[in-house]
């Protein structure tokens, strides 16, 4: 009964009970009546409505759970600061909404996993105005505001001097709410390209109050998160080799995959074993172990074409390596054939053509009219002498001018078979030229760690490493060089060159780019970087690897392409049907995954706009309408019972007000 009247109590304080009848079907005359009508009437309601934001993931059909693999061993993190890993980076395309549409690679824009969906510029670009998806919900159920923007781009979280990786604090003057669904960010400077630096490498998209209240620091280990993405986490603690992802149910569509299981594993066999065994139904393998496995039936793969990157970096401000000549010699020494054969199983193409930094399969921007290389050891050679260097051939040792033998120290990261392979390769063929080189294999996530500290000399060391780098078909992020492509996680060498007139030039060419969006204009300062890098340098590009995804349709169908951009997609999740289960809309009828309608990035008119395409995919059930539907189902409930418990108090007053029989009691 203390329950009862509680329950009376808050309805009263919610003004959804006046004040004096609340009080009245409180008192203990009536709580027995009302009590069952309370458990009739609303006994049912809150079973049905139980836990809509946080489903118990044993509520899931086995049909239900997907099954996904990723290398790179456990996750640092689950959002977008200091991600240090493959799995990370992954479980963060899962999580979380990009704030802005991301561009193909043909220059075109993929809108459907953007938190805005449009957006427009004044003709200086200082002052850009985001337009927020009406239709994008965390998974607590709130609607995405301008507030949330507002609260993630500001000095106690994206700006946060520790954190702001791209200096967008430099710039951002104040970031206003319009309205809920509006939000305006103010420049202290022409930044023709602000949609690019807030989608760049360790900035975090909107985040929910969830994360803003814990910092920027807070991981979203140890908790049930809130996300925007189709999927939100059930409580991932540290170093767990698995993490379970439940279903958003406010998002649109609405994914028919009930929860998503992911295993994170550094044993590339582990991964083919298992997903040949029909484990997992979507794994991230090695590419070198991709082709084994495809002869399994209903194993797929889904490559994203060349425009992975393998690099080789150096300190620019460090002898030998800020001699061009000897960077050209190393681009000519090493076999690029054999890493993309022997670390990548063939799945790719060599950079020999494409130093300039941005792949060929990058149709819009890429420049054939660069310089290009070849595996070539007596071109290496005759440029190694040209500059005092003696020795390297039939077996003898390379010597610097001074006559000492060149040994250097390279380091790999080895989130993967691919860079540790790749760095054997560098290391047997500059061996072959007469140097002595040292190797040492480091996790990704321990090669952070020991950069910082400059363990065993690393910041002067070579470095491999494979990662998605740049994003091709974005201008801004294609014309980037060592800051943003060379172990970003890091931020290890920084500087294009220390100093010079190439670097004078790569400078006012990236200048030039800040302040325009014209296409002719564009492209042009794009082949002028492009000339820049393949003829000096600053960071190595051994090959253009397929990131290749290997999926399973053994349980699953409807599957969409997933390298169409440089990560894994919400909506193509969300698309996926179980197999032989029908549904009432077909996602493959109403969403085409490459119809995207913008031709380029917003042209520079005196004011500049941008239009993108919006999903027209509807939804099995509408978060919206369902949350609408459930508070109409409550608050019928509370009418039905208050004119039933005004039907009981009216019975009891008849009675109370009856004559009563006088009792005798006998002595």
């Amino acid at each position: 009964m203390r329950i009862l009247k509680c329950f009376y109590v808050r309805l009263c304080a919610n003004q959804l009970m006046p004040p004096r009848f609340a009080k009245l079907v409180s008192h203990s005359r009536f709580l027995p009546v009302t009590a069952i009508l309370f458990v009739s009437a609303f006994l049912p309601l809150l079973l049905s409505s139980a836990p809509v934001s946080f489903a118990a993931s044993n509520g899931c059909a086995s049909n239900e759970i997907m099954n996904i693999a990723v290398g790179g061993g456990q996750p640092n993190t689950l959002t977008y600061f200091s991600v240090h890993s493959a799995s990370a980076a992954t479980m963060g395309q899962l999580l979380w909404l990009r704030p802005v549409a991301l561009p193909a690679v043909n220059g075109t824009y993929y809108t459907q996993d953007s938190v805005a969906n449009s957006w427009t510029v004044n003709s200086n670009f200082t002052q850009w105005t985001f337009h927020i998806n009406p239709d994008v919900y965390w998974s607590n159920g709130q609607q995405v505001t301008a507030q949330d923007w507002v609260n993630t781009f500001s000095p106690q979280f994206d700006l946060n001097p520790t954190y702001d990786s791209q200096n967008l604090r430099s710039e951002v003057v104040s970031v206003v709410p319009v309205n809920s669904s509006t939000v305006v960010f103010n420049l202290n400077k022409t930044d023709a390209w602000l949609p690019s630096e807030l989608d760049a490498a360790g900035v975090q998209p909107p985040a929910p109050s969830q994360f803003i209240s814990a910092g920027p620091s807070f991981t979203g280990f140890g908790v049930v998160t809130v996300d925007d993405g189709a999927y939100y986490v059930e409580n991932y603690t540290t170093g767990s080799t698995q993490a379970v992802l439940l279903r958003n149910p406010y998002f649109v569509p609405l994914p028919q995959i009930c929860e998503i299981i992911v295993s994170f594993t550094s044993s590339a066999s582990d991964i083919t074993t298992l997903m040949s065994s029909g484990q997992y139904d979507l794994a991230l393998p090695d590419q070198v172990a991709v082709n084994p496995i495809l002869s399994t039936p209903n194993l797929h793969a889904d490559p994203l074409i060349g425009l992975w990157q393998t690099s080789l970096s150096w300190n620019l401000a460090l002898y030998p390596y800020n001699m061009t000549q000897f960077r050209q010699a190393i681009a000519y020494a090493v076999n690029q054939g054999a890493i993309l054969d022997e670390a990548y199983g063939g799945w790719g193409v060599t950079s020999y053509n494409a130093e300039g930094l941005i792949p060929a399969a990058a149709t819009e921007f890429y420049d054939p009219n660069q310089i290009t290389y070849s595996y070539n050891d007596t071109a290496a050679l005759n440029l190694l002498h040209s500059i005092g260097f003696t020795g390297g051939t039939n077996g003898a040792a390379l010597k610097y001018p001074n006559g000492t033998a060149v040994t250097l120290s390279l380091w790999a990261a080895t989130s993967g078979a691919g860079p540790e392979l790749a760095g054997q390769i560098v290391q047997q063929d500059l061996q072959a030229i007469g140097m002595t080189i040292n190797v040492n294999d480091v996790a990704t996530s321990t090669l952070v760690g020991d950069f910082y500290a400059n363990v065993g000399g690393i910041k002067s060391a070579m470095i491999v490493q494979d990662s998605s780098g740049q994003t091709p078909g974005d201008a801004w992020k294609d014309a980037q060089t060592a800051s943003v492509q060379a172990i970003v996680s890091i931020g290890a060498y920084s500087t294009w060159l220390p100093v010079g007139a190439p670097t004078n030039d790569y400078n006012g060419n990236l200048t030039a780019l800040k302040a325009t969006n014209s296409p002719g204009q564009v492209k042009q300062i794009l082949d002028n970087i492009q000339l820049l890098n393949s003829q000096y340098l600053p960071i190595l590009m051994l090959s253009n690897p397929n990131k290749v995804w290997v999926y399973s349709t053994a349980r699953f169908t409807n599957w969409h392409p997933l390298g169409y951009t440089p990560q894994l997609s919400d909506i193509t999740l969300a698309l996926l049907t179980q197999v032989g289960v029908t549904t009432s809309t077909s996602p493959s009828s109403t969403l085409t995954y490459s119809s995207i309608t913008s031709t380029s990035s917003p042209t520079a008119t005196t004011t500049s706009s941008l239009t993108l395409a919006t999903s027209t995919v509807s939804a099995t059930s509408s978060s919206t309408s369902s949350s609408i539907s459930s508070s109409t189902t409550l608050i019928a409930a509370i009418v039905v019972v208050i004119i039933v418990v005004i039907a009981a108090v009216l019975v009891f007053g008849k009675r109370r007000g009856a004559p009563t029989q006088a009792t005798t009691t006998q002595t």
